[in-house]
């Protein structure tokens, strides 16, 4: 009998899709392969993930992805890694994943859009700073899921602004979001806590 690691990465091998989709491998976003996985009734919603992280998660599987191949590769490693977060304490993995949005995902986005100036400025950013103040001005409260829900649509809006003019750029400001969510899964596991956003 298969594990619930290679159930999951035998669902999503064979691609996921933008929105909710049907309850067939090849025909599901990422919350709705874990619920398939697990067993659950058709979601995007699985029982074991933290509403933080599948909010996170749940805007990058939408983003424009060039392919649901393409998708289902970069997002595997991130369904992996958030399974069994429901219920622990998510405002380190939120600090970290808002820290390197702003010094990593939205340089990157302002690179590709010739903003180098504004791209050293987020990559230089203090804590707490005005790049901060300005980032969190969306929420309207700076609670741990507010400060994932701004992280998380910035990236959705930095990866569709440079899809307008470079289908690849936007494909790698997605795939830089990814591996910012990855590296903060693996500074709480090691115990890291960066502080307040």
């Amino acid at each position: 009998m298969m594990d619930i690691t290679q159930k999951l990465t035998e669902i999503i091998s064979h691609g996921l899709v933008k929105g909710l989709g049907n309850p067939v491998p090849g025909e599901l976003c990422l919350g709705a392969a874990i619920c398939l996985a697990y067993g659950e009734p058709h979601s995007a919603r699985p029982s074991c993930v933290a509403e933080e992280d599948l909010a996170w998660c749940t805007t990058i599987n939408d983003a424009p992805w060039s392919s649901v191949a393409a998708r289902a590769k970069a997002l595997l490693p991130l369904g992996l890694a958030m399974l069994g977060t429901a219920g622990t304490d998510r405002g380190p993995w939120v600090r970290a994943v808002v820290l390197d949005t702003i010094r990593r995902v939205m340089p990157l986005a302002l690179d590709y859009a010739v903003l180098t100036e504004r791209a050293a400025e987020y990559r230089t950013a203090p804590i707490g700073g005005t790049v901060y103040a300005s980032f969190l001005k969306p929420c309207s409260t700076t609670t741990i899921a507010a400060a994932a829900e701004a992280a998380t649509i910035t990236v959705f809006y930095a990866a569709s602004y440079t899809l307008t003019a470079n289908n690849g750029a936007s494909e790698a400001v997605l795939l830089e979001a990814v591996a910012v969510a990855l590296d903060a899964y693996r500074e709480t596991a090691n115990g890291l806590n960066r502080g307040s956003p």
